[in-house]
């Protein structure tokens, strides 16, 4: 049943020229009131914060998962900006400019856009509970990667080579 309610969301949002509710909408709501009439809110590409100043502090994060849409997204801003990638030895983000921005800020994955250096994530999913995480979007898993020390950030630009060829 939540499969296929998410999956008609998913068509919903799709089909209604990609209006969706931003979810910066509802953390600026005192109280999360959920009627029939809301529309559950969701991670994708339209969900981030509008007070991000590109501080740099989500390139210490150990990405663990990505979207198959979110590699292709990275690896086309990445041919299209020519954004060399710097070896940080999988310490940070490769793609972090010298200055500290992401340079590839508008096609950076959803763990990055959720990223909030002010609220930690749990309290942002417990101020809405309307999240919805889509079951039938397949992820990428590179938790095998961490256990055989690499990097996710390593695991990333091997799938994103691998996709290149």
């Amino acid at each position: 049943m939540l499969r296929q309610r998410n999956t008609c969301i998913a068509q919903r949002a799709l089909s209604s020229n990609k209006r969706r509710v931003p979810f910066v909408s509802s953390i600026r709501r005192q109280a999360m009131k959920i009627t029939p009439n809301d529309e559950p809110l969701r991670f994708d590409g339209d969900n981030s914060y509008p007070d991000c100043t590109c501080c740099g502090q989500c390139c210490g994060l150990n990405v663990l998962a990505i979207t198959p849409e979110e590699l292709d997204a990275m690896h086309e801003c990445i041919e299209r900006k020519h954004v060399h990638p710097i070896d940080r030895k999988g310490e940070r983000c490769p793609l972090q400019s010298p200055e500290g921005g992401c340079m590839i800020w508008e096609a950076r994955p959803q763990v990055c856009r959720l990223f909030n250096c002010h609220v930690p994530r749990i309290e942002i999913l417990k101020q809405n509970p309307s999240i919805v995480v889509p079951e039938d979007i397949p992820l990428l898993d590179l938790t095998e990667e961490f256990v055989r020390g690499r990097s996710g950030y390593e695991a990333i630009a091997r799938l994103m080579r691998t996709a290149a060829s």
